[in-house]
């Protein structure tokens, strides 16, 4: 984390609890991982959304707007190919001033969420980080191989009173209502 970035956090009043995790997440891990960081990022998110079983993909941007992960909105869904939107101030903030900003964590946490409640194997890619619209898209690919999932798993209950930021999508570009 450079001057500038720390800066920009720190006086952003939205911003500055994020500030921590900034410093570990675009700063020191990539420095331990070196050039596994995005495989380990998106085992990482999986291992998490195994942790953190929601009961639908329904629930995955109520889970990432009270994580401080993003803004996360579902484009397109036609039943082997989810797209989906990565957006909000944080998001616009960590591709601005970071200078490859990494998103396998997420990635990797829709992936597992969505193989979970679909009971199909499921994979997640970063399809396009757009810099100047500050989203990033990621594709979930479902696939016809049933996995067995832990039928005694318990789910991971949100509070679902949280005001969640509703987004309006034109022609991919994510618009706050």
């Amino acid at each position: 984390m450079n001057d500038q970035t720390y800066k920009q956090f720190l006086e952003n009043k939205n911003l500055s609890n994020y500030l921590g995790q900034e410093l570990i997440r675009d700063s020191l891990l990539p420095d331990i991982l070196g050039d596994d960081t995005h495989q380990i990022l998106y085992w990482a998110g999986k291992h998490l959304a195994r942790q953190y079983t929601l009961t639908s993909i329904d629930k995955l941007p109520i889970f990432f707007e009270q994580f401080g992960l993003g803004t996360l909105s579902k484009i397109k869904d036609n039943g082997q190919k989810i797209t989906w939107m990565l957006s909000g101030e944080l998001i616009k903030k960590r591709i601005g001033l970071i200078d490859s900003p990494d998103f396998f964590l997420e990635a990797g946490f829709i992936s597992e969420t969505c193989q979970i409640t679909s009971r199909f194997d499921c994979e997640s890619e970063i399809e396009k980080i757009n810099k100047n619209k500050a989203t990033v898209e990621i594709i979930t690919y479902i696939t016809k191989t049933p996995v067995q999932t832990d039928e005694g798993a318990s789910y991971f209950v949100l509070d679902e009173t949280t005001e969640i930021p509703q987004e309006e999508i034109v022609d991919e570009e994510v618009t706050k209502k």
